[in-house]
């Protein structure tokens, strides 16, 4: 039962910490998202991947069509960008002021 419970907590976190990068990248401000990224190391794969999915609002399949690349490949891509997005967001104070922590 706490497996269970664990895994569901952890869920809901990712499941709020998403919604909070989403909110920053679908900022109306081009240039602070611009900058935000560029302090996060994603490779060209990942930026992709966010850029399709989280700025331009395509769903994962959409990405993965015009990527022409499975929809798993695309949904690493995202998971490993938002891995690394949140990790250098969520250690600097202004960012985690923004994105409400």
């Amino acid at each position: 039962m706490a497996i269970v419970c664990e895994i569901t907590a952890r869920a809901v976190n990712n499941r709020a910490r998403d919604t909070k990068i989403r909110e920053v990248i679908q900022s109306p401000d081009a240039d602070f998202v611009a900058m935000a990224l560029q302090l996060v190391n994603l490779d060209d794969t990942e930026r992709t991947a966010i850029d399709l999915c989280l700025r331009r609002g395509l769903t994962q399949e959409q990405a993965a069509e015009e990527l022409d690349c499975s929809v798993e490949a695309v949904q690493k891509w995202c998971r490993s960008a938002k891995d690394k997005i949140w990790t250098v967001w969520s250690g600097r104070w202004w960012m985690r002021r923004i994105m409400g922590e």
